[in-house]
C-alpha cells in the first residue's frame, strides 16, 4: 500500500545500546533508494554504526549497499536463514510500532494509506518513553541527544489543523480572501522540524508557521474521501507461497472460549500460516496467530478456525406474535403512553398499522381516528432505549408536559412504576421507636 508521499516501504534502524529508533520511507527497494536512507541516517546520527544486524535479504542488501557500508567501516552481521529471531530487537520494535500505528489510524478513522506517518509518529513516541538505565530512568531520546525531549514538539497526529496561508503558489491572496487553510497533521518535518500538514483536497503538504489544532473533530467529517478501511495489519513478506485465496485473512474477527475462566473472548487474526495447507487437509498443523481484545495472543490450528468464526445473529422474531412478546405489559397495543414530541410531552395511545407500531394522538378517547401520529419503527427492540431516554413513557403520568434539559434530567423506565401496597399498612415498630420523643436522637436531630 503506497502511503501519502509515495512511500511503499519503511527502513527501521534500532540502536542496541539506547533503543533509539530511526524510520526512513522508501519509494522502492532499489539500491539507490536504500542508499539514500543510509545517507540520511549518517547525517542525522553523525556516522554509520560499527555493525548492522539484519536478515540480509538479497533485495535489500545487494552488492552496492554492502560496498557502501564496508567503505564506511561498517560491518554487516547477517542472521542465518530461518533464524530471523536472531534479529529480535528490531522485530519487537516493529511489532510495537505497528500496534501503535494501528491505534492512531483507528482513533482518527484514517485510511491505511497514511500508514507511513503513523509508523513515523509511533517511532518518535517510543523514543520518548523512559526506561531503567544503570538504575535511573532515562529515555532513548535523552541517551542519544543528552537532554529530555520537549513535550511541546509532540503533535496530535491526524488531527485537523487550521493554519495561516496567504499565498497560492507564487500568487498572494487578496485581503478579501481567506488567509487560512485546513489540513491533517502528519507530524514533524524531518528537515526543519516544523509542523507538517497535508491537505487532502489539493494533495499538497505544508509547513505552516502559525496554526491551531482541532483534535475533537474527525478528518472524515471534513474530507469525505478519507474513509476508514480497516486499519493497519502487517506480517511477514512471503514471496515463495503460491497465489491463493486465504480463507481467514488478517483482520478476521474470531471468538474462542477460554476454558481456564469459562469466558468467551473476542480477537482478531494477526498472522496467517507461512505454508498453506493442502485443500481438504484438516489434519494439517498450520496455525493462525490471534490477538485477543485483552492484548493476549494464542495460536489456533486450521482445523479449529471454522468453530471460532462468530455466527451471524439469529432473528428473534419472525411473526407479529413473536414481536409482541418482546414488549412489556405496559407497552401493548391500545395502552396509554406519553410521547415526547418537539420538546413537549403529549398523551396518546399505542397503535399498530401495517405491521408498524405507532404513537396516535386523539383529543378524545372515543374518537375512532387519530388526529396525528408518529411511527415507532422496531419498537420491540428499541423500547428500552426510548424509555431510558425519556422519549416514551408508559401511561399518562408525565410530571411535566415540558421536557427538561438533558443536563438535569435522568429517565429510568423502572422508576415510574411504584408499588403502593405498603402505603395501607401500619407504620413499622422500628420507625415508631425512632420517632418517639424519648429517643436519644430526637434531641440531636433538628427536623
Amino acid at each position: 500500500c503506497m502511503s501519502i508521499g509515495g512511500y511503499s516501504y519503511a527502513l527501521i534502524l534500532v540502536d542496541r545500546a539506547t533503543r533509539y529508533n530511526w524510520v526512513y520511507g522508501l519509494k522502492s527497494l532499489a539500491s539507490e533508494s536504500i542508499l539514500e536512507a543510509f545517507r540520511s541516517f549518517k547525517a542525522e546520527a553523525g556516522r554509520l554504526a560499527r555493525e548492522f544486524r539484519t536478515d540480509c535479504d538479497e533485495k535489500l542488501f545487494g552488492s552496492a549497499i554492502r560496498e557502501y557500508l564496508i567503505n564506511n567501516e561498517s560491518n554487516v552481521n547477517a542472521a542465518p536463514a530461518g533464524r530471523q529471531s536472531s534479529n529480535g530487537l528490531v522485530e519487537s520494535h516493529w511489532k510495537i510500532m505497528v500496534q501503535m500505528a494501528r491505534a492512531y489510524l483507528t482513533e482518527k478513522q484514517m485510511p491505511k494509506n497514511f500508514w507511513y506517518w503513523a509508523i513515523l509518529h509511533a517511532a518518535r513516541m517510543m523514543n520518548a518513553i523512559p526506561g531503567k538505565y544503570k538504575g535511573k530512568w532515562a529515555s532513548p531520546f535523552m541517551l542519544v541527544h543528552g537532554e529530555h525531549p520537549d513535550p511541546r514538539t509532540w503533535t496530535p497526529v491526524f488531527s485537523l489543523c487550521y493554519f495561516h496561508h496567504s499565498k497560492d503558489g507564487g500568487e498572494t491572496r487578496s485581503t478579501h480572501m481567506s488567509q487560512t487553510l485546513d489540513g491533517v497533521v502528519l507530524g514533524r518535518c524531518s528537515k526543519s522540524n516544523a509542523l507538517l500538514v497535508y491537505n487532502p483536497r489539493n494533495k499538497q503538504r505544508y509547513e505552516p508557521d502559525t496554526y491551531k489544532f482541532d483534535s475533537y473533530r474527525l478528518p472524515c467529517s471534513v474530507y469525505p474521501d478519507l474513509q476508514y478501511d480497516g486499519g493497519l495489519f502487517c506480517s511477514l513478506l512471503r514471496d515463495d507461497n503460491p497465489a491463493m485465496e486465504e480463507k481467514y485473512p488478517p483482520g478476521t474477527r474470531v471468538e474462542r472460549l477460554d476454558t481456564s475462566c469459562n469466558v468467551l473472548k473476542s480477537g482478531t487474526v494477526m498472522d496467517i500460516p507461512l505454508s498453506p495447507a493442502k485443500p481438504g487437509d484438516k489434519s494439517s498443523n498450520v496455525r493462525y496467530t490471534i490477538l485477543f481484545d485483552d492484548n493476549t495472543t494464542t495460536s489456533i490450528p486450521l482445523s479449529e478456525m471454522s468453530d471460532c468464526i462468530p455466527k451471524p445473529p439469529v432473528s428473534l422474531a419472525t411473526d407479529e406474535s413473536a414481536e409482541a412478546s418482546l414488549l412489556p405489559p405496559f407497552l401493548q397495543v391500545g395502552n396509554k403512553i406519553t410521547f415526547e414530541h418537539e420538546g413537549a410531552y403529549v398523551k396518546g395511545y399505542l397503535t399498530k398499522s401495517g405491521g408498524v407500531y405507532r404513537f396516535s394522538y386523539k383529543s378524545h378517547p372515543n374518537k375512532k381516528r387519530e388526529e396525528w401520529g408518529v411511527n415507532l419503527p422496531d419498537l420491540p427492540r428499541r423500547w428500552p432505549e426510548l424509555c431510558t431516554e425519556g422519549v416514551l413513557l408508559p401511561g399518562h403520568k408525565a410530571s411535566s408536559f415540558v421536557r427538561a434539559s438533558d443536563a438535569t434530567s435522568t429517565f429510568d423506565p423502572v422508576a415510574s412504576i411504584v408499588s403502593a401496597t405498603n402505603l395501607a399498612r401500619d407504620c413499622p415498630p422500628s420507625l415508631l421507636r425512632a420517632l418517639a420523643d424519648d429517643h436519644p436522637l430526637v434531641s440531636i436531630v433538628h427536623w
